[in-house]
């Protein structure tokens, strides 16, 4: 009886201690995959983060929408809450720099702009009607000279005037020119969107606002010559 006593404690010990070992590597096996999910979660969201300031800083530095619109396909995803404040807060810096930086540009040198027309007459500045600003913006290669024909329009409430301005938003790869068109398009429309620098938002305020706009201004085809 008392082999088989001491045999039984030894087994049940064995028992213990196998069972408690088992119970520790499975905890601690548990406990190190919870730290690592953790930590890979974190390493994914800094890296996208830190992707996202790039493009932002890309796109300011650049002035290329390219890097902008890499921006928007984050908030597309919706794949990570965090991610997607990033990506929001990001544009919003951006949107922001060439928005205040509109401001640049001095009444001399909007008055600074000529036009010739087909029969050799030359308009300066202000006089300039929109067609020649609609012409002198295709044909320039300087972007200030472009910016400064869609600065002037902004006054133009004109047949093809705003359509003109959302086709240089819908066009143009230049974050300096895009957002001019679209702050001369909303002043000239006399609203804007709950996101001021969305294409699509500002497509559909003019098919809301487009009868309207033209009945107040009694504006016809042809008057913008």
């Amino acid at each position: 009886m008392k082999k088989f006593s001491i045999f039984s404690v030894v087994f049940a010990l064995i028992g213990f201690f196998g069972v408690k070992f088992y119970i520790d590597y499975m905890v601690n096996n548990l406990v190190t995959k919870t730290i690592s999910d953790k930590t890979n979660e974190e390493y994914s969201y800094l890296s996208k983060r830190n992707k996202i300031t790039e493009l932002g800083d890309m796109a300011i530095s650049t002035a290329n929408t390219e890097y902008y619109e890499e921006i928007k396909k984050y908030i597309a995803s919706k794949e990570q809450q965090r991610i997607y404040n990033a990506a929001k807060s990001e544009l919003m810096r951006v949107d922001f720099f060439f928005f205040v930086n509109i401001s640049d540009y001095s009444l001399s040198e909007l008055e600074g702009l000529v036009y010739t027309t087909q029969e050799g007459k030359t308009i300066k500045g202000f006089d300039i009607p929109s067609k020649g600003l609609i012409e002198i913006f295709y044909k320039s290669k300087d972007v200030r000279e472009k910016i400064c024909t869609l600065l002037m329009l902004d006054s133009h409430k004109e047949e093809g005037v705003p359509e003109f301005l959302l086709e240089v938003v819908r066009n143009s790869n230049d974050m300096r020119i895009r957002h001019t068109a679209l702050r001369s398009f909303q002043i000239l429309v006399g609203n804007f969107p709950e996101n001021r620098f969305d294409y699509k938002e500002n497509e559909l305020l003019w098919e809301k606002h487009q009868k309207e706009f033209y009945k107040i201004n009694e504006v016809s085809p042809g008057k913008n010559g």
